[in-house]
C-alpha cells in the first residue's frame, strides 16, 4: 500500500519528502568546457557538481511556487573534515530535510557560483592523501571536497533514512512520499569492497520497508566520452544495479531505477531531474468489465490537468489558525437541529409544476350540515414522498463502478469535434486482478492490428456529478527509444463523448426562435441597402481571406504578461532572483503588416461598397488602442479617487486639533478618545481610519511618536 491509498483512508494530507544524495568528491569539481551554460545564469565554465547544485535550486525554486510544503533535503557522501555522527566519515548535511526556502536556493546558488570561479581548482594538483590531510577553513564548513577514493556509501543511505524518520515524526497530520536522487560521476563508490556492499544492501532495504523510492543519476560530461574508462562506466554499473533491482521479474518505477546521463547542458540535467523528481503518479485504481466474469484492473492517469490557484484559507486574528465553518440544519416548524438521517429530499415531477386539481371542499358557511353539495378546491400538486442523499445516489446510479464496455467502432469514425476536454491515460494494473497485465496487453494488440477504438461507459464513483458517461478508448502502440525519457508505454487513451445535451443544439433552436421573434423596423434615412452584385464583394472579400497566412498555433507564440507578472512577485518575495523580462501584448491585431498585404483589396471593398459609413482604418485603431484606452481610464479613475482622499484630508485637517492629541498623547489618555476623534486624526494626516478603536489609538499612537523622534532630531541637527 502506498502513501496516497494510506493517506485516503486516513484522511491525511500528502506530500513530497525528496533527499539529494550527491557525491562531494574531487571529479565532481573538475571544469568542462564543453557544457553548455545559460549566460544569463553564470558566464564561467560549469562543473558536473555545480549543475547538479544548480538543478537542484531549481527544484526548489518551483516546489516554493507550486508545492511550499514539500520538503526537501541534500546530503553530501564523500567529503572529508567533520562527520554527520562521530565515526562515520564522509557524510555531511548540507541542508536538513524541510520546507523549500530562499535561504536554501541562495545556499546553492553561492556554492555553484565559487565552484565555477575556480575557488576549488586547488585541490586537483593534490594527491588523495594530501586532499584528505588540507584543513578545512572556519566558517567554510561546506567546502569540504574529498579526495577520489573508496567512500562509506551505506552511511549516507543511513543519513537519508535518518532525516526521513525526524520529518515524519515532526508532521503527525502528513504522509510523506519518500523519494532519494544520488548524483554522482562514479560506478562504485565502494571500491569493490564487499562489507560496504553488504551494508548498503541492508540500509537500502530499510528505505524500501519505509516506502522510499531510489533514483541513481551516474552523470558524465562530454569530454570524456572518447575515454576508455568512460565508455567502461557506461556499460558497467553493477554496484547500484544490485541495490535497486534485486528482483528482475519485480523490476518496476515503485523501486527506482538506474540511469547513465552524459550531461551536455544545464537544460539537459534540469529536464531529466524535472522528470524524474515530478513522478507521475495514478489519478484512481478502476476495473474495465468485458463481460459478467472478466474485469481488467486499470490505473487512470491525468495527461492534462489544469493548474489552479490554492483556496484562500481565512484564519482567526487573534491566534492565526484556520477558521473552521460548522454548518448545521434546523427545523422550520419547531427549530429542532436536524440530523443527517432526519434530512429527506422531495421532488415533483416537471409536467406536474404549476398545475392545480380540484377537490371537494368543505360546506359554505351557514348551510345545513345535511347538504350534499360542497365547493370545488383547487390546489396544486403535492411533492413526491421525502428521500435520504443515500437514497438519491442509489437512484442516480446507473450500473456498477468501472468502465463497461459496449462494443467496437473503425477509429475513422471518432471525430475530433467529438471529444470532451483532453484525455486520461489507461494502463493495466495486477495489484487487484491477476492477469490484467497479459489481458490488457492482448486487447490492445487485437485493437492496433484491427484499427478499432472501443466504445465504454464509465462511472468512476458513486458520488459522480455527471453520473455514467460514455468514452472512446484509442489504442497507444508501444515505442521503444534509446534515451528512455523518450519512449512511449502502450496503453489506452480514453476520451469523453459528448451528448446532445452537450453540444448545445437545443440553446442553438431557442436562439434562431428568439432572433426570429425580434423584427428590426428601420428608419427612413437607415434603409438596408440591397446589392446589385453581391458575388463581386464576395470575391474581393474571398481573396483578401486567401492573403491571410495562419501560422501552427501553440501557446507559446501568446505570452501571459499577468501570468509572467504573478510568478515574477512570487519569487521576489520568496528572496529569488527573478529573470522577468517585460513582454509585449501578442493578441492585437497587426494593423500595419494587415494593410500591407490586403491594403487593394480593402480599398476595393471600400469603393464597391461606398454607400455604407464604414470606417475600417478607424475600427482597427480602436481595437487596437483598446487596452491604451483601458489603461488611460484605470488612470484616470485612480487620479479621481486621489484628488477625493486630498479633498477628504483637508477638511479634516480643518477640525482636527494636533494639540489636543499631542496633550492626550503625553498622558497617556488616547483610548478615552471616542472612536470619531480618532478616525477624524488619521483622515487629517492620510491615516488608515478602518478597524476597531483599538487599532485606531495604535496607529494614532505610532503616528504622534514618529513626530515626537522626528521633531528631537530636527532640534539636535539644529544645535
Amino acid at each position: 500500500m502506498n502513501a496516497e491509498q494510506i493517506a485516503r483512508r486516513k484522511g491525511l494530507a500528502v506530500r513530497d519528502a525528496v533527499v539529494f544524495l550527491i557525491d562531494w568528491r574531487t571529479p565532481m569539481i573538475r571544469k568542462d568546457p564543453t557544457i553548455e551554460m545559460n549566460a544569463d545564469i553564470s558566464k564561467e565554465a560549469p562543473c558536473l557538481l555545480s549543475v547538479t547544485l544548480r538543478c537542484i535550486a531549481d527544484v526548489m525554486k518551483s516546489k516554493i511556487i507550486s508545492r511550499n510544503g514539500d520538503a526537501v533535503g541534500i546530503i553530501a557522501f564523500g567529503a572529508r573534515g567533520l562527520t554527520a555522527r562521530q565515526g562515520w566519515p564522509g557524510v555531511r548535511v548540507i541542508r536538513a530535510l524541510k520546507a523549500s526556502d530562499a535561504d536554501g536556493v541562495k545556499l546553492l546558488q553561492n556554492l555553484a557560483h565559487r565552484l565555477e570561479s575556480g575557488e576549488a581548482e586547488d585541490l586537483l594538483d593534490l594527491s588523495d592523501e594530501e586532499v584528505r590531510e588540507t584543513p578545512i577553513s572556519e566558517g567554510d564548513e561546506l567546502f569540504c571536497f574529498g579526495p577520489n577514493g573508496s567512500t562509506e556509501f551505506d552511511k549516507a543511505l543511513w543519513a537519508a533514512r535518518h532525516q526521513f524518520t525526524a520529518v515524519s515524526a515532526s508532521r503527525l497530520s502528513v504522509i510523506h512520499r519518500k523519494r532519494v536522487f544520488v548524483f554522482t560521476n562514479d560506478n562504485d563508490p565502494s571500491r569493490g569492497s564487499h562489507a560496504i556492499r553488504k551494508q548498503c544492501e541492508s540500509q537500502m532495504k530499510d528505505l524500501a520497508d519505509m516506502g522510499a523510492v531510489v533514483e541513481v543519476s551516474i552523470l558524465l560530461s562530454p569530454s570524456l566520452l572518447a575515454d576508455s574508462t568512460a565508455n567502461d562506466a557506461i556499460g558497467s554499473a553493477e554496484f547500484f544495479n544490485n541495490l535497486i533491482y534485486t528482483d528482475e521479474d519485480t523490476v518496476s518505477d515503485e523501486k527506482g531505477s538506474v540511469t547513465i546521463a552524459t550531461v551536455y547542458s544545464f537544460e539537459d540535467l534540469r529536464t531529466r531531474v524535472r522528470r524524474k523528481e515530478m513522478k507521475k503518479r495514478a489519478m484512481r485504481k478502476t476495473v474495465l468489465i468485458l463481460g459478467p466474469d472478466y474485469k481488467i484492473g486499470l490505473l487512470m492517469y491525468a495527461l492534462v490537468r489544469r493548474a489552479k490557484r490554492p483556496q484562500k484559507i481565512e484564519l482567526v486574528a487573534s491566534t492565526d489558525k484556520p477558521v473552521f465553518k460548522i454548518t448545521t440544519n434546523t427545523c422550520d416548524a419547531f427549530g429542532e437541529i436536524l440530523k443527517p438521517e432526519g434530512i429527506r429530499l422531495t421532488f415533483k415531477a416537471d409536467y406536474l409544476k404549476d398545475k392545480k386539481y380540484t377537490t371537494p371542499g368543505a360546506p359554505p358557511s351557514g348551510s345545513e350540515g345535511g347538504e350534499t353539495e360542497s365547493l370545488q378546491q383547487e390546489q396544486l400538486f403535492p411533492r413526491l414522498h421525502g428521500f435520504t442523499k443515500a437514497e438519491v445516489l442509489k437512484a442516480k446510479a446507473l450500473g456498477k463502478i468501472g468502465l463497461h464496455l459496449y462494443g467496437f467502432r473503425k477509429k475513422h469514425f471518432l471525430k475530433p469535434e467529438h471529444v470532451l476536454g483532453p484525455p486520461s491515460f489507461l494502463f493495466p494494473d495486477d495489484s487487484v486482478y491477476v492477469g490484467s497485465t497479459q489481458a490488457f496487453s492482448t486487447l490492445l494488440k487485437c485493437m492496433l492490428r484491427r484499427n478499432v477504438i472501443a466504445i465504454v461507459a464509465v462511472r468512476l464513483n458513486a458520488t459522480s456529478a455527471t453520473g455514467m458517461r460514455f468514452a472512446a478508448l484509442i489504442p497507444q502502440q508501444e515505442v521503444f527509444a534509446e534515451d528512455i525519457e523518450k519512449s512511449v508505454p502502450g496503453g489506452f487513451q480514453m476520451h469523453y463523448l459528448p451528448y446532445m445535451d452537450d453540444v448545445y443544439t437545443a440553446w442553438r433552436k431557442e436562439m434562431n426562435a428568439l432572433n426570429e421573434e425580434v423584427k428590426i423596423e428601420p428608419k427612413e434615412e437607415e434603409l438596408l441597402i440591397e446589392y446589385d452584385d453581391e458575388l463581386g464583394s464576395v470575391g474581393i472579400a474571398r481573396e483578401m481571406v486567401k492573403k491571410l497566412e495562419l501560422e501552427p498555433y501553440s501557446p507559446n507564440h501568446f505570452l501571459n504578461p499577468d501570468l509572467q507578472r504573478f510568478y515574477a512577485g512570487l519569487e521576489n518575495a520568496a528572496g529569488i532572483e527573478s529573470t522577468y523580462q517585460p513582454q509585449d501584448e501578442l493578441l492585437n491585431p497587426k494593423v500595419e503588416e494587415m494593410q500591407e498585404r490586403a491594403q487593394s483589396d480593402m480599398e476595393a471593398l471600400k469603393i464597391r461598397e461606398a454607400d455604407i459609413d464604414f470606417d475600417g482604418d478607424a475600427e482597427a485603431e480602436r481595437f487596437a488602442t483598446k487596452s491604451s484606452k483601458r489603461a488611460a481610464e484605470q488612470s484616470e479613475a485612480a487620479a479621481q479617487r486621489a484628488a477625493k482622499k486630498r479633498a477628504v484630508m483637508m477638511a479634516a485637517q480643518q477640525e482636527c486639533d494636533d494639540s489636543v492629541y499631542m496633550n492626550k498623547f503625553h498622558n497617556g489618555t488616547l483610548e478615552k478618545m471616542k472612536k470619531q476623534e480618532l478616525q477624524l486624526y488619521c483622515r487629517a494626516h492620510g491615516l488608515s481610519d478602518k478597524g476597531n478603536k483599538a487599532n485606531l489609538v495604535i496607529t494614532v499612537e505610532e503616528h504622534i511618536k514618529e513626530q515626537v523622534l522626528a521633531s528631537e532630531a530636527n532640534g539636535h541637527d539644529a544645535a
